[in-house]
């Protein structure tokens, strides 16, 4: 396969490195026990989580060197100390662009005339996206006031946040992490319309799109 027609293949089934990738980064690491294997897991899923992302968001423009320097910014805090500012600026990048690139998977949902497997996937992994992106929030709001949220006491990792999103998500609400002050419980409320709100919309433009093929 020529290098061109590499590129032409990421840049088309982007999507379903995308989704490969963001199930392996929520459900893989919790399994491992091993504290460096896991961190490495981690940063290598992370880094892919990334790139996968930053491939959606671009299409097929070619990727420029800014993007590569962003991978590496979001990437490196995983082998660096951590210190609240380094923090709070990383969850913030990893927000913006989870959020951006859950975006443009809708917005694509909403802009082609026929149905097939990448537009359900790319629906999935927009979700996933969302959930991500307000878990990031969540680590963000609990850097800034710790007691946001009522949970045990290993309620420390970010894969905490990523159960308490889609939990919220979905509305199962187990009960077992609260959310304490305003705050968190207007973010709260929020996660929750917004994954009603996506799962109506989409669910009914893909069913709209399917019926009038």
């Amino acid at each position: 396969m020529g290098t061109s027609k590499f590129k032409k293949h990421i840049s088309d089934n982007g999507v379903y490195y995308l989704a490969a990738t963001a199930c392996l980064y929520i459900f893989l690491p919790p399994f491992l026990r091993n504290e460096p294997v896991k961190n490495l897991v981690i940063l290598i899923l992370n880094t892919i989580l990334i790139g996968s992302s930053i491939l959606v968001i671009t299409g097929r423009k070619k990727l420029k060197p800014v993007h590569f320097l962003l991978i590496i910014f979001m990437a490196a805090p995983w082998l660096l100390e951590h210190n609240e500012i380094i923090d709070v600026i990383i969850l913030t990048a990893y927000f913006v662009l989870f959020a951006a690139t859950s975006y443009k998977l809708t917005h694509q949902l909403f802009s082609i005339d026929e149905v097939d497997k990448q537009v359900i996937v790319g629906s999935i992994v927009g979700y996933l996206m969302i959930g991500l992106a307000y878990t990031f929030l969540c680590a963000i709001l609990w850097t800034f006031v710790p007691e946001s949220f009522n949970a045990p006491d290993s309620f420390q990792s970010v894969y905490n946040f990523i159960y308490f999103t889609f939990v919220t998500m979905s509305t199962l609400g187990y009960g077992d992490v609260t959310p304490l002050t305003l705050q968190a419980q207007s973010l709260s409320i929020l996660i929750a319309v917004t994954g009603q709100f996506y799962m109506v919309i989409v669910v009914a433009a893909i069913v709209g799109k399917f019926i009038s093929k």
